[in-house]
């Protein structure tokens, strides 16, 4: 959650990663033929699985034509960490208290004190590397309609990598920081991390980077890293508590934005290594396991919209109404959870 970040101007180091040559129909026909693989693995709303699929592929096919394509980084170097949203009270009050989510879900609700006796109340919805952090109007999130989708490394250095790429698509003004967490009597160094230097409407996109020191902490209870790459992973930064449960991981999040926040957004995708498409008024982010769409409306009509799940097994198909949202369990190994909208009209 950064939407309290109180970070310092620091001097990254510019360690560029080369960008493949690509011309721009090469680059085109790259994002049509991976945000295909993409679609034929997402979840499929009720009807036709074959129409929903060609009708999707349809799209994409022509997407070249209507489409701004994008640089493309290699290696991707940063991916879905969470996203987080500001709710209307009664539906935070019926996330919190619902059985069902603790049942089904790897699910909790916590306080967090953070840079020295800053605090907030979420409520999370943990899978295996991504998660989902949601709050009320007043447990310190901001307000009604903010959101926030965070993009991290698995691997040492990739917060460096990915100032650089942005530094050479011409962000500037970026801030960097570090993000401190209580652990018992201490505040401990918890994340780096970096983000554009403008406030947004409402949607905040930055990048953040588990700090081993803190992931190696006993007190954490972290279990032991598997190898170098593993250290300051987003799946041991979550553990293992999925497992007991159906929802594996996050595999979509839909936000509505401002045109100005989705503008500022894009180049951190595209410095992370997402395959980004831009479409009108809607932008589309895939890291390879999830995907970000982010529809451009009014700031009034600003909020989060839709999060797609896979799980670990199949469940019985069940709705359940959680104050203004409903969790749509199923068919087969998916589930939907759709948070109703505010008017989108400017």
């Amino acid at each position: 959650m950064t939407r309290h970040l109180a970070v310092s101007r620091t001097q990254l180091v510019h360690d560029l990663f080369p960008r493949r040559n690509l011309n721009e129909t090469e680059r085109t026909r790259g994002v049509q033929r991976r945000l295909s693989r993409a679609v034929l693995r997402s979840p499929i709303p009720s009807g036709g699985k074959l129409r929903y699929h060609l009708v999707l592929l349809l799209l994409i096919a022509v997407s070249g034509c209507a489409s701004q394509s994008q640089p493309v980084f290699k290696p991707q170097i940063a991916f879905l960490n969470h996203s987080f949203a500001v709710l209307d009270q009664q539906t935070a009050d019926a996330i919190e208290n619902s059985a069902f989510l603790h049942q089904f879900a790897n699910f909790s609700v916590r306080t967090t004190q953070a840079d020295g006796g800053e605090h907030w109340k979420g409520r999370y919805l943990l899978g295996r590397q991504t998660y989902i952090e949601l709050f009320g109007p007043t447990d310190g999130g901001g307000n009604p309609g903010s959101t926030g989708v965070a993009l991290s490394p698995d691997r040492e250095g990739g917060l460096v990598t990915l100032a650089s790429r942005l530094s050479a698509l011409g962000v500037s003004g970026l801030e960097s920081g570090q993000r401190t967490r209580q652990l018992g009597s201490q505040q401990l160094p918890w994340f780096a991390m970096v983000n554009p230097h403008d406030d947004p409407d409402a949607l905040a996109v930055w990048g953040m980077e588990y700090l081993p020191g803190f992931m190696n902490d006993p007190r954490n209870e972290k279990r032991p890293a598997r190898g170098q790459a593993d250290v300051i992973s987003r799946a041991r930064a979550l553990g293992d508590g999925y497992k007991q449960y159906f929802v594996r991981d996050v595999s979509a999040v839909e936000i509505a934005a401002t045109e100005r926040d989705v503008s500022t957004a894009q180049p951190i995708f595209v410095a992370a290594g997402f395959i980004v498409d831009r479409q009108g008024r809607r932008l589309i982010a895939h890291d390879g396991q999830a995907t970000v769409i982010l529809d451009i409306v009014a700031q009034q009509a600003a909020s989060l919209r839709r999060v797609d799940f896979v799980l670990n097994r199949r469940a019985p198909e069940h709705i359940e109404q959680l104050g203004h949202s409903k969790f749509i369990v199923g068919p087969g190994l998916r589930a939907t959870w759709v948070f109703d909208r505010p008017s989108d009209t400017p």
